[in-house]
């Protein structure tokens, strides 16, 4: 069985582009603001059909862009999201103030349940999340965390946060996207990224290898 935590073991040949990409990294000393990690967004624009792709140092962080811009912008005060989650999907949040209520999944899916719509005139928003490959049917008002579902058939209308922590199914070791159609939240983020770190050349080298092996990874997984 693949574990999940257990990243996919890249072809000989990917590891040699990899390593090549590295030595000419270290070779310019270019480490962050590179050609390689503008590539990576490009092809994750291209795979997964989103006009607006923003890298950032760790999922972590463009989840906390996010809520940052739904505090600022929207006014939003809290949120609701499934208890059967990484503490990242919701902590963000929490320290920004927000207030967090949880809810529960469906037992066949994994899916968060939200019974009822939130309560947007008092400021609340839900942040579901994909589970196991599960991607959440939702409109395309709604953010969603779908780090688990790189590589399932998406919906492209949601602005969707996604890790590439070692435990996801792609991953560039660490780093993460936010991944919108809308011009106002990517320009709002962009302009404030540098809160956080950016994605790294290096990470971004094994992102692309990781990208490329994924109709292999999906493989292997169904």
């Amino acid at each position: 069985m693949l574990r999940y935590y257990k990243p996919y073991d890249l072809p000989l040949e990917s590891k040699r582009v990899v390593a090549e990409m590295w030595d000419e990294t270290l070779r310019k000393g270019m480490f962050t603001n590179g050609e390689v990690a503008g590539v990576f967004t490009l092809r994750m624009q291209e795979k997964m059909g989103y006009e607006y792709v923003l890298p950032v140092g760790q999922g972590t962080g463009a989840l906390f862009l996010l809520a940052a811009y739904y505090k600022a912008v929207k006014g939003k005060i809290g949120v609701r999201v499934p208890e059967f989650t990484w503490p990242s999907s919701y902590q963000a949040f929490r320290w920004l103030g927000y207030r967090v209520e949880f809810v529960d999944i469906d037992a066949d899916t994994w899916l968060p349940v939200f019974l009822g719509e939130p309560n947007e005139d008092h400021g609340w928003m839900d942040l579901p999340v994909d589970n196991f490959g599960n991607v959440y049917p939702i409109g395309p008002a709604a953010a969603i965390d779908s780090a688990q579902s790189i590589g399932a058939k998406w919906d492209t209308d949601p602005t969707r946060i996604v890790s590439l922590s070692g435990s996801k199914i792609i991953t560039s070791g660490e780093g993460g996207f936010i991944l919108t159609q809308d011009s106002d939240i990517y320009s709002w983020c962009k302009e404030r990224r540098y809160w956080f770190s950016r994605m790294n050349e290096m990470e971004a080298a094994l992102g692309l290898a990781y990208l490329d092996a994924l109709p292999n990874i999906m493989v292997r997984k169904a």
